[in-house]
């Protein structure tokens, strides 16, 4: 996702550069003031105007990760035309290079060498210093790895992310804080990825296309000094706030080692993605709609394993800095109509016994908690010598699992002591099941659960449960007590 991310901000800054003006010298101004700023330094071989031309030659660029590392690109030419009507063009080549050199997995320095491929692509600013917009498009853009080494050693991966029809704009509102809207829209985006080592027995190739692809985003990008981390800007004031929706995705995927050759495909029908950060944490979450997956294990002599599911998605909620007041965390999936194909149904229920209905799945925790350190801060968290923070209260807003005729659904909530240690949950949670007498009986008859073993299940649901209200109905409060107690409707378990 690294690579990804630096590849596509590489495109966006050099086909949207976030820096210009009404004149082809204040963009370019612009833009290694606020580069500078962020700690991006910016070299130049040589600088000619003439006649509202500003023509830039040898341009490196440069930026340092976090983990000892550093991401550089160049660019040949770089040429802004003045149009006379109060905008901007920004003409590139065709091709140009970028580099990520990074600290890798126990002290493996990672060298990766790309190339952006940007096939006639137009780029205008126009509006006036303080608010500046710009407009691009282009019939295709690709980012294709060209070569990677690993301690100086090549390895062999492949890898490219194509785009089709790029449209899109980038809206800059200057001063302290600067404000930034964006949207972005391709017909198609396709993936491809393969890693060939024989030494290794690893084997492997993967492809993928997203169709209809849009996103927006909107932000706040407080100046600071070069060099400036994510946490000290977070503090600043930044924010960003992104939508993406796509269309029909494909995808397929082959490991061809010696052990377990298999093959994977899959895809959905349309999807979304939302990512909210700002200094009060990060918000992440995605959706799908009638996704569908087929694995084939290439040395066992056995139908492919099919399932199908109506709808799929989930979110988290955390905070990255360190507070003294509690902030909130939340953790939410659903999985809407799961259905296993028959294949594998033959396998266990060959006669058909047991319900083939869909399974869902929802679960919906909400909890307050503070942070002791910030997540973003790499020594900190390896200096830690206990847990990075406390949870002061936990929610169970949803619970539902519905398969095989069964159901199963639960609310609760509970405070939790930290002055004791270990820290000391109270609160109670409350359940309904139905159904599971007639699952258990269903087990029985097709041969998967033995009667000795019901026996003891139906038992334990009788410990921790009492008959409801309907048919095939137990329902149950358990209650954490203050003292460390916990209660089975009214009966200490522990």
């Amino acid at each position: 996702m690294r690579i990804v991310s630096t590849a596509t901000g590489l495109v966006a800054l050099t086909a949207t550069p976030c820096l210009a003006d009404i004149t082809a010298q204040d963009v370019w101004d612009s833009w290694k003031t606020l580069a500078g700023s962020y700690g991006q330094t910016i070299a130049v071989e040589n600088e000619s105007y003439s006649g509202g031309v500003l023509k830039l030659t040898g341009i490196t660029t440069s930026v340092a990760l976090p983990d000892e590392g550093e991401v550089t690109g160049t660019l040949s030419e770089l040429v802004l035309t003045e149009q006379g009507d109060g905008t901007v063009v920004l003409t590139m080549p065709p091709e140009y290079p970028f580099s990520l050199d990074a600290k890798g997995a126990e002290g493996k320095d990672m060298t990766m060498a790309f190339r952006i491929v940007n096939e006639a692509l137009t780029t205008v600013a126009s509006g006036d210093p303080d608010a500046i917009s710009y407009a691009y498009s282009a019939p295709a853009v690709s980012v294709i790895l060209d070569e990677i080494t690993e301690n100086g050693e090549p390895v062999n991966l492949n890898l490219a992310v194509a785009l089709t029809e790029l449209a899109g704009n980038y809206n800059l509102t200057a001063g302290a804080v600067q404000n930034v809207v964006s949207n972005f829209s391709a017909a198609s985006v396709d993936f491809s990825m393969a890693v060939d080592e024989p030494e290794e027995d690893v084997k492997f190739d993967m492809v993928a296309t997203m169709r209809d692809v849009e996103s927006t985003s909107s932000g706040a990008l407080p100046m600071l000094s070069g060099g400036a981390q994510l946490a000290e800007m977070l503090r600043a004031g930044v924010t960003n706030e992104m939508r993406m929706t796509m269309g029909a995705t494909q995808w397929t995927m082959n490991a061809d080692d010696q052990e377990n050759p298999f093959t994977m495909t899959g895809g959905s029908e349309s999807g979304s993605f939302d990512m909210s950060l700002t200094p009060d944490g990060l918000t992440y979450g995605s959706a799908n709609k009638n996704v569908t997956m087929m694995l084939q294990l290439q040395n066992m002599p056995l139908p492919p394993f099919t399932l199908s599911m109506a709808e799929s998605g989930g979110e988290v909620r955390m905070p990255l800095m360190a507070s003294d007041e509690a902030k909130d965390f939340g953790f939410r999936m659903n999985m809407t109509g799961l259905e296993i194909g028959e294949s594998a149904w033959m396998m266990v229920d060959p006669e058909g016994g047991l319900p083939r209905d869909p399974i869902n799945l929802a679960l919906d925790i909400s909890a307050l908690g503070t942070l002791a350190v910030d997540l973003l801060d790499p020594e900190a968290i390896e200096d830690l010598d206990g847990p990075p923070g406390s949870v002061d209260s936990v929610s169970i807003n949803t619970l539902l699992l519905s398969a095989l005729g069964a159901e199963l659904t639960g609310t609760g909530a509970m405070t939790v002591d930290n002055s004791a240690m270990p820290p000391v949950p109270a609160g109670q949670v409350d359940l309904t099941l139905t159904g599971a007498n007639g699952l258990i009986d269903n087990l029985i008859a097709v041969g998967l659960l033995p009667e000795d073993q019901a026996m003891g299940a139906r038992m334990m649901l009788g410990l921790f449960a009492r008959p409801g209200g309907g048919a095939d109905e137990l329902v149950s409060t358990i209650e954490l007590k203050e003292d460390g107690s916990v209660m089975a409707n009214g009966q200490r378990i522990k």
